[in-house]
């Protein structure tokens, strides 16, 4: 978890899922199940790789996720999205490059 407050810059490569309510910056960001980002988290990296991701933050990059990504009311997503099922709450903001 990376906690509200906290910012991490880097490559991270994880076997469980991340919750996300601070800031993390990378170039690359790859786990084998999911990405939660907090309503206070904030997500930036090239490359996002994830099983599912549920969203109430930000997040900017390109996502590619084999399973589902929700955007949930007031999130905002920037970027390329790739996945086999997308949700999009009203009150989402979802802005592809």
């Amino acid at each position: 978890m990376v906690g509200e407050g906290t910012a991490f810059k880097g490559v991270l490569e994880l076997r469980h899922g991340i919750h996300v309510h601070g800031t993390l910056e990378g170039e690359r960001l790859v786990t084998d199940q999911g990405l939660v980002v907090g309503s206070e988290g904030t997500v930036r990296a090239d490359v996002i790789e994830v099983t599912d991701a549920t969203i109430s933050g930000r997040v900017i990059g390109a996502v590619k996720a084999s399973g589902r990504v929700c955007l949930l009311a007031g999130s905002v997503f920037v970027g390329q999205l790739q996945t086999r099922r997308l949700v999009v709450e009203e009150g989402a903001l979802l802005q592809p490059e």
